[in-house]
Parts: C-alpha cells; structure tokens; sequence
C-alpha cells in the first residue's frame, strides 16, 4: 500500500541519516525518529529492535528524546500484547520524566497496561529496589476506591524515602475520612435512623441500609485501627522522606479513636523536628 512505501521509505532515509552522523546527540535523534516511523507503520518489532540498536547503544542519554523513545517501546510492546513488560516501562517514565504532561501521559500508559494479577510478573521487571517501589506505588495509586495499605508497605520496605510514599500515605488517609470520619459525622447528627445521606425522617432505614452502614463501619473501623499502629510505627523508626508528617497523620488518625493520649505523644514528637520538616 502506499502508507506502506512511505513507511519503508522514512525508515530507510531515518537510518541512513543515523549511520552518517558523528555525534551522538544527533544520533539518538534520528534513531528516535526511525522508532517513530515503524510504530505508525504498524511495525512494532522493527521498533524494539530499532530501541535496542539505535538508541539504547548512543552514549547521550540527556534530554527527552530519550523518554520519546521509551514511549514507542512500550506502545509497542503494548500492542504486542506484552502488557506486564510494557506497565513496567511506562512505570520507569512516570518516575523519570520531569515534565509533568509526559508524567501524566505515561500514567495513563501504565493503566491500560496494568491489571493486578499481572502484579508479580510486572515487578520482575525491574532493575532494583527503587524501580520495585515504583511499581508498588503505581499499583496502590491505581486505587482509587480500595484501601492499599498492603502497596504503601510494599512501597516502604523498598525505599522508606521514596517520594510517591508521602502521596499515598495522604490518599490513604482520605480514604479513612469517607469510610470512617464521614460515617461517625453522620451517627453524632442522628442520621443513621433516617436516611443514609440527608437525614429525612420520611425515609427510614430498612435491614439493608442497616447492613450496609454496619459493615462500612465495620470495615473503615479495622483499617482505622491497623493503619494507626503500624504508621505510628514507621513515624518512630524515623526514616521515611518526612518524619514529622508520619508523626502529625498518627495522632491524626489515633484522634478518630478518641485515643487522646496516644494523639497527644504523636504531636509532641513531631514538634521535636525543623519547623520545615513538619509542612
């Protein structure tokens, strides 16, 4: 067809511009493009094999183009269908892409890419503990409406400083203000024997609205508890990228079990760092 000429014919000139340049910067460039021109031909191992001999063997690895690179190959092995190699490579740009747009642009690769079970396959993936805890870190902020506790330790036993943790320790925390706060709001004000959201007293709850209230409770309550003990915890041990907020998010959190004195010990503590350590 004649996209296909075409297609053979950029490739082609992409290449011979490759061998004929002298530095490296320009190199990776023409490489880049090379990539560019098999991905939207449909030709998606011509351009893992274009990554790897033309890109992935320049010396220059400043700037973006490198990043651009990166993208056609997950998109390529996405379309493969190797869906676990490519979450993980989107993973790695999020985490190394300094441009905002680009970060949310691979996000969103690792979504589509990304489903729970390919998990442990994903994670084999990676290079060493800081790209593990990447990884983790994605998954537990692909959760939107599920607790994630399990991925913030995951997080934390990788890199107790990663920079993501902080986001996802706050995330979780929200998620025990709708489950639990919310829910406890609703029960001072008298809400529970009426209607679950506006307190109507022409709406009576029924045994299912009941249920339902219970387990939430239920639920938001042992996550409160277990989530409270273990933050206070890693606020102890101290290492983590900022120590104070554990500290303040503890006596948070032991506050909601109207465990004064624990909430009191925890705000104390945090008062004993650097008065920027604790924003």
């Amino acid at each position: 067809t004649p996209d296909t000429i075409l297609g053979d014919r950029l490739i082609k000139d992409a290449g011979q511009l490759y061998k004929a340049a002298k530095k490296p910067f320009i190199k990776q460039r023409y490489g880049m493009q090379a990539m560019r021109h098999a991905f939207y031909s449909r030709r998606y191992n011509e351009v893992l094999r274009l990554y790897a001999q033309q890109v992935q063997t320049v010396p220059f690895k400043g700037g973006s183009v490198v990043l651009r690179a990166m993208d056609y190959y997950a998109g390529a092995l996405y379309k493969l269908g190797r869906k676990a190699e490519s979450a993980y490579w989107f993973a790695r740009m999020f985490d190394e892409s300094n441009d905002p747009q680009m970060a949310y642009s691979h996000s969103l690769g690792f979504v589509w890419s990304y489903t729970a079970d390919q998990l442990p396959q994903i994670l084999s993936f990676a290079r060493n503990p800081h790209e593990r805890a990447t990884i983790w870190a994605m998954a537990a902020m692909r959760n939107s409406n599920t607790y994630s506790w399990n991925e913030l330790k995951q997080v934390y036993q990788q890199e107790p400083a990663h920079p993501l943790l902080t986001t996802i320790l706050l995330r979780e925390v929200h998620k025990i203000e709708s489950e639990y706060l919310d829910y406890r709001t609703q029960i001072d004000r008298g809400y529970a024997i009426y209607d679950g959201f506006n307190g109507n007293p022409d709406y009576q709850n029924g045994s299912y609205q009941w249920e339902e209230w219970k387990t939430r409770k239920s639920n938001a309550d042992q996550h409160l508890k277990k989530m409270a003990d273990e933050i206070a915890q890693i606020a102890k041990i101290g290492n983590t990228q900022n120590p104070a907020l554990w500290h303040v998010l503890s006596a948070y959190l032991f506050w909601m079990q109207d465990d004064d004195a624990s909430s009191h010990l925890h705000l104390e503590a945090a008062k004993t760092f650097p008065q920027d350590a604790q924003t």
